[in-house]
This record gives structure tokens, C-alpha cells and sequence, in this order.
């Protein structure tokens, strides 16, 4: 049953404030996901503004559908929150329909 705890986020309001959000992860709450260097880690909290703007995310209607949710970087405006097999990954989606889809989440 861990595993899947491990596995398991919430969005929460963001560090930078209104039109933000952050992904934080239900088995340790003091533990966001933070983008940096093209890559994601799942880092402890850290009272700082580097933090705060690598764990933040703007949410906007999906690329691939407005009904869902798209999350977009706070520091890349290219750049999305995506899966990749599997995995959270930081992409930069290109025109095509299969790349927007990764990018594009419905949360329940």
C-alpha cells in the first residue's frame, strides 16, 4: 500500500502567490514537485524564492482539451508539466495533437 502512496499528489495552492499552483505529495505533505534544470525532483519544502518559483505551476485549460487542466511552468512558459510512460516529466509540447494530450490531466 505504500507504493501507492507514493505515487499519489494533490495540487495546492502555489508559492508565488494567486494563478499559482503546486504539486505536493500525499505521503509526505512537506514535499513538492520542483522543475529545475529541465528536470523534476520531489523536494522538501524550502522557504525561499528559487523554491517557490521552481514548485510552482500556472494552471491553464488543456492543451488538448479546454474541459481538463494543463500545468504550466512558472520559470519556462514553454514549458508543461507531462507524462511520459509512466512518468512526470517537464516537456515543451510542439504542434502535434499526441504531445498536447501528455500534457493535458483531468483531476477528480
Amino acid at each position: 500500500m505504500r507504493e501507492l502512496a507514493d505515487s499519489q499528489f494533490r495540487l495546492v495552492p502555489g508559492h508565488l502567490g494567486a494563478g499559482t499552483v503546486a504539486v505536493r505529495s500525499v505521503n509526505f505533505p512537506d514535499r513538492y514537485v520542483r522543475a529545475g534544470d529541465g528536470v523534476l525532483r520531489i523536494e522538501p519544502f524550502e522557504d525561499t524564492d528559487d523554491y517557490g518559483r521552481a514548485t510552482s505551476f500556472v494552471r491553464v485549460p488543456g492543451l488538448a482539451d479546454r474541459s481538463a487542466v494543463s500545468l504550466r511552468s512558472s520559470t519556462d512558459t514553454r514549458a508543461y508539466l507531462a507524462h511520459d510512460t509512466g512518468r512526470l516529466v517537464l516537456a515543451r509540447p510542439g504542434g502535434g495533437r499526441a504531445e498536447r494530450e501528455r500534457a493535458t490531466f483531468r483531476f477528480r
